[in-house]
């Protein structure tokens, strides 16, 4: 016989389950997707993260994250609250062959780093390169730029000068001026050429003079960000370029939701 009160039992009990599974999967959603790089020449580093933000938790996930001087780090995603918290192991073996994301032991004899503070975004996830200076302090000294897609979008690069210089830039039919310390994005979308020469001037003698040039790819679905520094009339110029289709779940520590997700799946089903 069927009895209306049994309906609404089972209505009211489905709709506490999904709404409990909705808000936890939204809790482990990424807050923010980072990448890193060494200011310092010939600098590198194997730090230590906790994806989740629960580095000192008993099953806590602790996951390798190496950084270089030389190229950006691969992008790894962070689920936790403000600050993302990296360490330092404290006995680091240059010979230990450790692979980018490996999951080390919680026993580690751990060294806080550095702390970085944030403002998480409410309708996307946030995207910064994070810039590690010479330590200071006892930790490292770390800053920041955006690298998000409203900021940098599709079809567009960023310059970002660490110079004490001005430069002036041409790339694609467009001309700016780059004080020092600035950072400024360029959108090269209606420029059809596949490949676009880039030039950096200097200015010497109250002239500005060429000291660098280079094509660059012109990609409709590529974004990039370019670093530039300056020697005497030497520039030097580091460029990443992303890709519209990078997916996040590639990213280092993006893994661990998932088994965070099957683990508690698996314990509310005991």
């Amino acid at each position: 016989m069927f009895r209306p009160q049994n309906l609404f039992l089972f209505l009211t009990k489905y709709f506490l389950v999904l709404n409990f599974a909705c808000a936890e999967e939204e809790s482990l959603s990424p807050k923010a997707l980072f990448q890193a790089i060494f200011l310092e020449e010939d600098s590198f580093q194997r730090f230590v993260y906790a994806p989740l933000g629960n580095p000192f938790e008993e099953n806590a996930s602790l996951i390798t994250l190496p950084v270089s001087s030389k190229r950006l780090s691969d992008k790894f995603v962070y689920f936790g609250e403000s600050p993302l918290k990296i360490f330092k192991k404290r006995d680091q073996d240059d010979d230990a062959g450790e692979l980018r994301g490996k999951e080390i032991k919680l026993g580690e004899q751990l060294e806080l780093a550095y702390e970085y503070q944030f403002s998480p975004l409410h309708s996307t996830i946030l995207k910064e390169i994070l810039l590690l200076g010479d330590p200071k302090n006892g930790k490292l000294n770390c800053s920041s730029i955006s690298f998000s897609p409203d900021e940098v979008p599709i079809g567009s690069y960023q310059f970002q000068s660490f110079s004490n210089e001005n430069f002036f830039i041409s790339v694609g039919g467009q001309k700016l001026a780059l004080k020092k310390g600035e950072s400024k994005v360029i959108n090269l979308l209606d420029v059809k050429e596949s490949s676009v020469r880039l030039v950096v001037y200097l200015l010497r003698k109250n002239e500005y003079e060429k000291s660098y040039s280079r094509k660059i790819m012109n990609h409709a679905k590529k974004r990039g960000v370019f670093f530039l520094r300056s020697s005497q009339k030497i520039i030097d110029v580091m460029a990443f370029i992303d890709s519209e289709g990078d997916r996040i779940n590639r990213a280092i520590g993006y893994e661990v939701m998932n088994l965070t997700l099957k683990s508690r799946t698996h314990d509310s089903n005991q």
